[in-house]
């Protein structure tokens, strides 16, 4: 179950843990991503999706400051959505020094970098199985053409005997559905193997 005001939200991620998320400009949160910031140069984040028109930066989201110690969440910024995502658990206790603060920037990019792989295998899967239901639908199109054709071809095999110049153009028709079939089984095949096929 998600609850949600216009700002923030709170919902369970796809392994089950609490998360909350928060628009970017939201009100009364100091938040901060880490994209280039004082822990790689031109790190500009992890890219999240097959076409790489998406990035997650680590980040984090500072709640209070007491005896020295701060106190964030750990998470990371989804720049085309606008938003930053924080796993409840990922609760961090530190001393305001430089040192701890490299070791957050740290553990906030890796936090970044698995969910990104994660969303990309996750669309990597999703647009091979739509590629998949494409293809599928096609060769089923091909076959129905492709038997038509050879009916007809049944049909006026006599007549295209003693012409052969339909003869031929009705064989040429037939060669290249099949061709076209194959290929078809091919990208199937190739598509079940391997779906990163579909990008790389």
């Amino acid at each position: 179950m998600t609850l949600r005001t216009i700002e923030t939200w709170r919902f369970k991620n796809e392994k089950g843990n609490d998360c909350i998320g928060i628009q970017k400009g939201a009100k009364g949160f100091r938040l901060e991503h880490l994209a280039g910031y004082n822990y790689r140069r031109n790190h500009n984040g992890w890219y999240s999706d097959a076409y790489q028109d998406n990035t997650y930066a680590g980040a984090y989201w500072l709640l209070s400051t007491k005896d020295d110690r701060h106190r964030a969440l750990l998470g990371y910024y989804d720049k085309n959505a606008e938003c930053y995502i924080f796993e409840v658990k990922e609760y961090v206790s530190f001393e305001i020094t430089e040192d701890s603060l490299a070791d957050i920037l740290r553990r906030a990019d890796n936090i970044a970098r698995i969910e990104a792989e994660s969303a990309v295998e996750a669309d990597i899967a999703y647009l091979a199985q739509e590629q998949l239901r494409q293809e599928k639908e096609d060769l089923s199109h091909l076959r129905k053409g492709l038997i038509a054709l050879c009916k007809e071809l049944r049909k006026v095999r006599i007549e295209a005997c003693e012409h052969p110049a339909i003869k031929e153009a009705l064989q040429n028709s037939v060669r290249d559905l099949i061709e076209r079939r194959n290929k078809h089984f091919a990208k199937i095949r190739r598509l079940e193997a391997d779906p990163s096929s579909l990008i790389y």
